[in-house]
């Protein structure tokens, strides 16, 4: 063993080593903070968009339901619109009215028929709206 000290540099050599860190300074912890706090605000944003999506749906869903009373009620005065210029037309024929008066009749049928297309309109957008919303067929 005595000829091993006598020239180490033309002898070959391994190193062979691990390193392992005693102390860390806190750097493990802050990021198992870190990961936990992103986790939260990832959860926290996901209960918030569903509560948004819930309740837009919501406001679609009562949305839809006045378009469809309204729908009704213009339904009802186009109806009257319609007898009103039918009335309007038979009494004219007879000269019970003027042709001003018979116009009015006209342009208030006129009105009440783009009223009620306009309603109609809206019905569907809504409604296709609300399927957009809920993804569903």
């Amino acid at each position: 063993m005595g000829g091993v000290y006598t020239s180490p540099n033309t002898q070959k050599t391994l190193n062979l080593g691990v390193s392992m860190p005693l102390l860390d300074w806190g750097r493990n912890s802050n990021n198992i903070s870190l990961a936990t706090s992103n986790l939260k605000t990832l959860a926290f944003s996901v209960q918030q968009e569903q509560a948004n999506l819930v309740q837009e749906i919501t406001i679609l869903v009562e949305n839809i339901k006045l378009i469809a009373n309204t729908i009704e009620m213009s339904k009802k005065a186009d109806q009257i619109a319609q007898e009103r210029y039918q009335l309007s037309n038979e009494l004219y024929r007879f000269g019970k009215i003027s042709v001003t008066d018979l116009n009015i009749s006209l342009e208030e049928k006129d009105n009440a028929k783009r009223a009620f297309v306009g309603m109609l309109r809206n019905f569907w957008i809504a409604f296709y709206q609300l399927k957009m919303a809920t993804a569903s067929d």
